[in-house]
């Protein structure tokens, strides 16, 4: 009794072929599937093994069927892959300095440790690709695609990636000392502790990249993305963060000794403990920024929107906030020995506890404002609106 209806190809099948050759092709289909020969209807990757050997042989094989191939340890220096299907192949440990792989597709290759000096990627597909430790400098990755590539440990100092793509790729512990990367998008990739010095990431995203403890010193950042970023720990001493958009961005325990902002977007970013000493933050938006304990020593904050900032406890010696909007900001029991305030606006400003020895408040808008037992030996308040201002317990001589 048959338990289940034959299906009609298979009922077919005993017309057009005879039984020694049946039970050749169902042989033949289950050992594929067995030794994965065969994964459904695709079949595996597998490189041409004449291309290969010309490889080998040459050094040169533009547009070759590479996939999968073992390639690990080649020495094969001013190599031509151009356009090559390198897809998943083994290039661990490989020499390919001056090597071509424009618009070659290396899609989950492993190229772990090699040596890809001054090598050109340029426009090339390298999605997943493993290049941890490996040599990049002076290499070429413009407009190259590294969507999720592994490049922690990587060597990129003085690399081009003009355009390109490494969304949450992991560049963790990796070395792009003066690389070129203006408009790369590098959104939710990890480059904790990496060394970004001298880096141009202008017009670039690391919106959402975690950026700890990283190296950015005299970085170009001008008009970058860093929305939703994490930078606790960094340095950005002397770094150029002009018209930058940074807001919600946290950048708890940072240095930005000298760095400038002017005309960035800092909206509720976190500045809690940042070294801020001589940075230029001139009409900057800073509104409901968190600066607790920050260190503002000399700082510009010159007709910069810091409405409804927190300052509780930052040290702004000698800072200058002349024509700033402080509206409602929270200067409680912090440091302004000596800071110019003059024709700023401070309306339902706190003040309280806070140090004002010396400074400049001519005419600046004091209405409603709280300075209750605030310092104000010296300060200057010519012309300063004092409506309903609050001075209890406040010292003036």
């Amino acid at each position: 009794m048959q338990l289940y209806p034959q299906p009609f190809c298979l009922r077919l099948l005993p017309q057009f072929l005879s039984l020694g050759s049946l039970r050749t092709l169902i042989l033949g289909v289950t050992l594929g599937i067995t030794l994965g020969v065969w994964d459904g209807l695709r079949p595996v990757l597998a490189a041409d093994p004449d291309h290969v050997q010309q490889l080998l042989t040459t050094g040169s094989c533009p547009g070759c069927d590479l996939r999968e191939a073992d390639l690990a340890n080649v020495r094969l220096r001013n190599a031509n892959l151009q356009n090559a299907d390198l897809r998943n192949a083994d290039l661990s440990h490989a020499n390919l300095v001056d090597a071509n792989f424009t618009r070659a597709n290396l899609t989950e290759a492993v190229i772990v440790g090699a040596n890809l000096r001054r090598s050109n990627f340029q426009a090339a597909q390298l999605r997943l690709v493993d290049l941890s430790n490996a040599n990049l400098t002076g290499t070429n990755f413009n407009r190259a695609n590294l969507d999720t590539a592994q490049l922690p440990g990587a060597n990129l100092t003085g690399a081009t990636l003009r355009r390109s793509y490494l969304g949450d790729s992991n560049l963790t512990g990796a070395i792009l000392r003066n690389a070129q990367m203006p408009r790369a998008i590098l959104a939710t990739a990890s480059l904790g502790n990496a060394d970004l010095e001298g880096v141009n990431l202008q017009g670039g995203s690391l919106r959402g990249a975690g950026v700890d403890r990283a190296n950015l010193t005299g970085a170009n950042l001008r008009n970058a993305d860093l929305i939703n970023a994490k930078f606790a720990n960094a340095n950005f001493t002397n770094a150029d963060l002009r018209d930058a958009k940074l807001d919600f961005t946290y950048l708890h325990n940072t240095n930005f000794t000298g760095a400038n902002f002017e005309g960035a977007d800092l909206q509720r970013v976190d500045f809690q403990r940042s070294i801020l000493s001589e940075a230029n933050f001139t009409r900057a938006d800073l509104r409901d920024a968190k600066l607790n304990f920050a260190y503002l020593h000399s700082t510009n904050f010159t007709e910069a929107n810091l409405e409804g900032a927190d300052f509780q406890r930052a040290d702004f010696q000698r800072s200058i906030l002349s024509g700033a909007n402080l509206t409602a900001a929270n200067f409680a029991n912090a440091n302004l020995i000596l800071s110019r305030l003059d024709y700023s606006n401070l309306s339902y400003s706190n003040f309280t506890n806070a140090d004002l020895r010396g400074a400049n408040l001519i005419a600046a808008n004091l209405s409603n404002a709280n300075f209750s037992r605030a310092n104000l030996i010296e300060a200057n308040l010519s012309n300063a609106n004092l409506t309903d201002t609050n001075f209890t317990e406040a010292k003036f001589k």
